[in-house]
């Protein structure tokens, strides 16, 4: 009984002062604190990261390795019932964050490079396109005007295998 007594009083007490803790600051109900601006993180995202589109039966598998400026990667395009694309990434990150690429693939048995430009912001991946031109006829594409390009389409992350 004497046990179960200090129980109570310890639990009490301990009540008491979360409560005293609990209590709100003093000040004065007309003054506002204005709240730190975020801060946006400036550094260099590192590492290994998977990306997936897939629309209807339409997919895009997208992995890169970014090691200080240099990037490595795959990516499948795999359309539904038609010939995909698997290949190669390789490129560089420029200062803006985007990722300037080389798309070195096997397309219904010929070999083909592409220029791709990405940009990674958070769990997207975000892939910029427009008209590609192949002035050389030789598998070469490039975007007629990079500037025109336009991010419209996204991956989302997805797990490493």
């Amino acid at each position: 009984m004497y046990l179960a007594l200090m129980h109570k009083r310890i639990t009490l007490f301990t009540l008491g002062i979360a409560f005293l803790g609990c209590s709100a600051p003093e000040s004065s109900p007309d003054r506002t604190e204005a709240l730190p601006e975020p801060t946006v993180s400036t550094d260099p995202v590192e590492g290994t990261f998977c990306f997936l589109k897939a629309l209807n039966k339409d997919s895009t598998f997208v992995k890169l390795t970014v090691q200080g400026d240099s990037v490595l990667g795959s990516m499948r395009w795999r359309p539904w019932e038609k010939d995909g694309a698997t290949g190669s990434l390789s490129g560089l990150r420029n200062a803006e964050g985007e990722l300037e690429l080389i798309y070195d693939y096997m397309i219904e048995g010929q070999h083909q490079t592409e220029t791709k430009v990405m940009k990674m912001e958070g769990s997207l991946l975000w892939i910029k396109t427009g008209q590609l031109v192949d002035p050389n006829n030789d598998g070469h594409l490039h975007y007629a005007d990079v500037s025109k390009a336009t991010y419209s389409e996204q991956a989302v992350a997805v797990q490493c295998r």
